[in-house]
């Protein structure tokens, strides 16, 4: 069957390219304007950063006439950057050509030029001071090609130093008290680094993202409803991180910070950059502590009513590393390879003290008391190699890619009980996986462009863990044969995509593809049963957009079908006991979460220095991974995971920022419906995120950030999650020549702790929680940036045909 299918994908990319040759949609290799009429010429181009080749939207178009100096005519680039001019051509006239964060460009156009359509680079914004490069204003945030982009250069982000505090301020996301990263209010995202997901960030997102500095963070890519040529994992959508790389010259930093209740990040790093050769290198360390108190209250009922009332208070302390070093060499500007490395190595140590009473039907049981020491460590490291060649031709590019990581989390703590007994348990869990894929682009024609590629990827899990129990005897532990457990997980995953990007005219654009992913897994537990199930999952994805150009903003309607396949934490079998009323496991059985997603999205940029979007939404999600949580006779709870769930999902985001020179605000508002049901359970709410981030310029380098976030209660399948608000104040100081800062803010200005209740429930308990947790923090944090940087982005003047004021270049099309 699976055969059949990717037969099935590649059959109709092929089909499709000869119907596009040879059927009633004609290949057009160039399209040469016109000339309308006696004097009449149209004009065509595109334009594009010179540094990226990216396109640029929503450049301003002015065309002037030599002859007077009037204003003829005024439009903007759409969305992919083209524009057309149409004129009565009795003179000369000049293009004036500009856009926020962009140096104008300057072009005159004649009757001779209009034989060529024009691609047109300009060169972004910079001034030098001292030895330190600094940008000119970008807009804080932006829409192109379906991504809502959140540019870190357009924002004070003076209170952010890690990737996890940056992505609380980017729109549609949210981040819990926890570190864990949500979209849309699900944690079902996939959180990719310059476009390539990552096993080490796939392992504990927030702890990865900890290690990620957000001064070397450029933009923030939230991918709602992402194509075929993207993998279909994260049923909600993808993240995409994207460093800074595009500097020329020698340039470092050096960042602290440190924390009243502990919390301590230093990151250092810096690269160098040629017209051939670049390389960048960042090392970044981080320590946290916090107290954490606990209480849980649970009733059973079977044939006597049990009860059960713990307390505990924990002290967590966590330490973490990471090293990254990439490089790249251009053979020429159509032809670059590159590589890197990244080397994480995450420490987390748990102090518990629990106390518990028990009681069966109103009489007490007994009274009793733990200690446990539970240490994690996790090391990993990842590499990878690219290999970009564009071919002749606009858009016409090859790119090959292959990554190696390994991963691995060990487990151990030691248990103290009173009275009773002592023991220790040891799990270990290692992860590789190899993944090697290959992207084609093309243009069809002018208005076609055809993607196609195919990727394969390996993962092999292992998870062993035994128990050892103290004998008084002999005063030695001693291995408890019925405690051994082993797993062995292999995973092989085949896929192929095919897409389509077409512009309509008149603003309209679509973009259809579909990809079919493979997947093999073939499983061990204890060496004695295996089990083996393979799948294959036909996705489509389509995407309708129309803009208008003169009132600067556009509409999209667009649906696609994801996966989200369960993680090693989701199926390792291992019992961890350390509280034995409250016993956890894995499910090596688990089948991936298939969703289906209805979106329709408005975006509004005709106001100056304004960005505004609202997005309605509609998500299915089919045979969902819910934790399951059973109380057995002698009042323990046992939780597991299980694709017992149904999630039904309808919501908007709704977003807008507003910026100039001194201010900038941004509210976001995340809210949705969910239903969730199983054959046993079911439940369902509203559920609303809401942040608003506002920041403030002052003379002689001052600058005041706050930032708000509150989180309606959360729901699950058997149960509620507390509401959850923090904020935060943030003063800054520009020194040394505004090439570094010393700043203070305060995490929680207004409560010192943290109270999140949660209530469970089943078919024979209910159970209620509250942790309260230390919030508050006073920070001082210092960053220093030295070095020399030039503009990026080099000219070819055997290409240029116009270059007047050094802004940029136009370019004619091959």
């Amino acid at each position: 069957m699976s055969i059949r299918r990717i037969s099935f994908v590649l059959f109709f990319s092929l089909t499709s390219v000869l119907l596009l040759k040879g059927g009633s949609i004609k290949k057009v290799e160039n399209v040469i304007p016109q000339r309308i009429g006696l004097d009449s010429v149209i004009f065509y181009g595109k334009i594009l950063e010179q540094a990226t080749e990216k396109v640029i939207p929503s450049a301003t178009i002015q065309v002037i006439s030599i002859n007077n100096g009037e204003i003829v005519d005024k439009l903007s680039s759409d969305q992919a950057g083209r524009f057309q001019i149409r004129k009565v051509l009795r003179d000369s006239l000049l293009l004036k050509i500009s856009h926020i964060g962009y140096d104008s460009l300057d072009l005159l156009l004649t009757a001779s030029r209009s034989k060529e359509p024009l691609i047109i680079k300009l060169f972004q914004k910079s001034r030098t001071i001292g030895e330190v490069s600094v940008q000119i204003k970008v807009p804080l945030v932006e829409e192109n090609d379906g991504k809502l982009i959140y540019n870190v250069d357009g924002g004070n982000n003076s209170d952010t130093f890690t990737a996890d505090e940056l992505l609380r301020k980017v729109p549609y996301v949210s981040v819990d008290f926890n570190g864990e990263v949500k979209l849309r209010g699900s944690s079902s995202v996939k959180v990719f680094i310059n476009d390539k997901p990552s096993t080490l960030i796939a392992g504990s997102v927030s702890d990865a993202l900890k290690l990620v500095p957000a001064s070397m963070i450029k933009r923030v890519e939230v991918i709602t409803n992402p194509g075929a040529k993207y993998d279909a994992e994260g049923t909600v959508g993808i993240i995409n991180i994207i460093t800074k790389k595009d500097l020329k010259g020698i340039n470092a930093f050096v960042n602290i910070s440190a924390g009243s209740i502990g919390n301590t990040n230093i990151a250092a790093g810096g690269g160098i950059s040629t017209t051939k050769f670049s390389s960048s290198v960042s090392l970044t360390s981080n320590y946290y502590r916090n107290k954490i108190h606990s209480t849980l209250e649970r009733n059973s009922y079977g044939d006597q009513t049990q009860h059960l009332f713990q307390e505990s208070d924990i002290k967590a302390i966590g330490r973490s590393y990471g090293a990254n070093l990439s490089s790249s060499y251009s053979f020429s500007q159509k032809n670059i390879l590159s590589a890197g490395i990244q080397v994480n190595d995450v420490n987390n140590d748990r102090y518990e003290d629990i106390n518990f009473l028990t009681s069966s039907d109103g009489v007490g049981t007994g009274a009793n008391s733990r200690s446990i020491d539970n240490k994690i460590k996790k090391p990993g490291y990842s590499l990878h190699l690219d290999h970009n060649l564009k071919m002749k031709g606009e858009n016409h590019v090859l790119i090959s890619s292959i990554i190696l990581s390994s991963s691995k989390d060990n487990n151990h703590y030691f248990l103290n009980q009173a009275r009773a007994y002592d023991d220790r348990s040891f799990n270990l869990q290692k992860r590789k996986e190899l993944s090697a894929q290959i992207d084609y682009s093309k243009p069809l024609s002018k208005r076609i462009n055809f993607e196609l590629g195919m990727k394969y990827i390996g993962r092999a899990f292992n998870s062993s863990s035994q128990m050892s129990a103290f004998d008084y005897a002999s005063q030695s532990f001693e291995l408890m044969d019925s405690s051994f457990n082993d797993m062995d997980y292999d995973q092989q995953i085949i896929s192929v995509y095919n897409s389509y990007n077409v512009s309509l005219g008149k603003g309209f654009r679509s973009s259809t593809g579909l990809r079919y992913e493979n997947t093999i897994n073939d499983g061990r537990v204890d060496r004695l049963h295996s089990f083996e199930n393979d799948f294959g999952h036909l996705l489509p994805s389509l995407s309708f957009v129309k803009s208008f150009e003169k009132t600067k903003h556009s509409i999209r309607l667009s649906y696609n079908q994801r996966l989200q396949r369960p993680g090693i934490t989701f199926l390792n079998p291992f019992i961890n006991r350390a509280d034995v009323n409250n016993v956890r496991s894995g499910n090596p059985n688990l089948k991936p979460e298939k969703s289906h997603q209805i979106e329709f999205a408005y975006s509004n940029f005709s106001v100056d220095k304004l960005f505004f979007t609202v997005s309605p939404f509609f998500t299915i999600v089919n045979n969902s991974i819910q934790e399951k949580r059973d109380v057995g006779s002698d009042g323990s709870t046992s939780v597991t995971f299980q694709n017992i769930g149904k999630s039904r999902s309808l919501g908007g985001n709704i977003y807008f920022s507003y910026q100039n020179s001194k201010f900038s605000i941004s509210p976001n508002l995340n809210i949705f419906y969910r239903k969730l049901s199983s054959d046993a359970y079911s439940n369902k709410g509203l559920i609303m995120n809401a942040s608003i981030f506002a920041s403030a310029r002052f003379s002689k380098g001052y600058s005041l950030d706050l930032y708000s976030n509150y989180n309606t209660r959360e729901i699950n399948l058997q149960g509620y999650s507390d509401a959850l608000s923090y904020s935060m104040i943030g003063v800054k100081k520009s020194i040394i020549n505004k090439s570094s800062s010393i700043s203070l803010s305060i995490l929680e200005p207004f409560h010192k702790n943290v109270k999140l209740h949660n209530e469970v429930s089943g078919h024979n308990f209910n159970q209620n929680s509250t942790i309260v947790a230390q919030i508050r923090q006073l920070r001082l944090s210092f960053r220093y940036q030295f070095g020399k940087i030039k503009k990026s982005g080099k000219k070819d003047d055997s290409d240029v045909i116009e270059d007047k004021n050094a802004g940029g270049t136009a370019i004619p099309v091959n």
